[in-house]
Formats: C-alpha cells, structure tokens, sequence
C-alpha cells in the first residue's frame, strides 16, 4: 500500500514549489537552488547550491523515501541517486522549513528493477544478495545515528531480484524499537511500498548477529 511518510508532510504541507527553483519566502540574499539532471542508467544527478548553509544537514526525498545528507563547506551538495520513478521529483528539506525541489525525465528506467529501503537511528540495515548475477549498482548512506539512512540496489530487467533487508546485531541497537520503509520498483510497474516495524532482540539474548527481514518485500519471496 503506497504512503506518505510523515516527513514528506511536514516539508510539503503548504509550500507551492517553482520547479528547479529556490521556494518562495527565502531570503534573496541567500536563495537556495536545486538541479536535477539525467543520467545513463536510470540515474540522476541533483545538484542543490545553498551558500549559507555550509555544515547543515539536509534531508533529500525522493519516491517515499528520505535520507540525511551535509551540505559541504563549498555550500553545493551533489547526489547521484537511482531513481524509483519517471519523472523524478526530488525535494531538499532543511529543519527550519527551508526547501527546495527539482523534476528530471528518466532514461533507462524500463531496464532496472530497484529494491530501497529507508530508516533513522544507530541501527545498520543492509540489501543483501545471494546472487549478484543481475547486480548492476548499489547505492548507500549512512551520516550518524540521528541520521535518515538509505539503501538502493539495482539489478537488470528481467533478472531475478534476490535482496532480503538485514539488520546488524549490536549491543548498541538489541532491545530498540526500529522502523524500515520499503520501496520496490519493478520495470513497466508502479512503485510498490511497504512499511515493517519491529523491536530488536532483547540484549539478553543477543549483543551480535543478523536478523533477516524477507517480510519487508513479500513480492520477492518463493
């Protein structure tokens, strides 16, 4: 069932975006920009230029799902994300309410099968394979626990698409409380979104190992 993290409404609720465009309301003397361009391989590059912001983190959303990125010190953050969907629409949202949106076409999109996953906090999920004989790419972050983290994998049209979600047991992640958003982007079909919250492994039974997740993508499964 599709949904709208709670993130995408609290950066979309109200605004009225000029596409490729600084959104109206920020300050003229420090406008933020944002680009997104295509690129072989179902890719696109997003280029947001924010001169003031040097060092603030930023969350990028895309398709249903969010991740943290820094802006660096030149102010001109570049991401080459895979794309979930054609047209992409790419939103940069920073805490104070400031954001900024670009639109690219997609090319290639027909001849990727895309599984992603997006999550917050200490823990480390992973898109793990047993066969990468339809790899074609794998995409990642990972800015800090108080961060949104994301995964991508990539495999071509047609092959099997063989990643099942895996957490890494910690001592520092056992007993928590963790969300995971799926989004699963077969070729010729609609982006297809799931939702898997669980509690991890008490301490007392576990400070290492990994748990598979194979209910985040029940399409995946025999």
């Amino acid at each position: 069932m599709a949904r709208l993290p709670d993130i995408w409404k609290t950066a979309l609720s109200g605004a009225v975006f000029a596409v490729g465009l600084p959104l109206a309301g920020q300050a003229a003397d420090c406008p933020l920009d944002a680009e997104a361009v295509a690129e072989p391989g179902a890719m696109v590059r997003f280029d947001l230029s924010a001169p003031c912001r040097a060092g603030q983190d930023v969350t990028l959303l895309h398709e249903g799902l969010s991740f943290t990125e820094t802006i660096p010190p030149d102010g001109l953050l570049r991401i080459d994300l895979p794309a979930l969907a054609d047209p992409a629409l790419i939103v940069a949202a920073f805490a104070d309410g400031a954001s900024a949106v670009a639109t690219s076409p997609v090319t290639g999109l027909e001849d990727v099968a895309r599984a992603a996953i997006d999550w917050s906090g200490p823990a480390e999920v992973a898109l793990i394979s047993a066969d990468d004989s339809g790899a074609v790419g794998h995409f990642g972050t990972h800015r800090g626990d108080d961060s949104r983290h994301l995964r991508v994998a990539s495999f071509k049209a047609g092959s099997d698409v063989p990643v099942l979600p895996e957490v890494v047991l910690t001592p520092d992640t056992c007993d928590r409380a963790l969300t995971i958003h799926g989004a699963l982007k077969m070729p010729g079909a609609a982006t297809v979104f799931h939702t898997l919250t669980l509690t991890l492994p008490p301490c007392s039974e576990t400070t290492e190992g990994r748990l598979l997740l194979p209910q985040l993508f029940p399409e995946l499964g025999d």
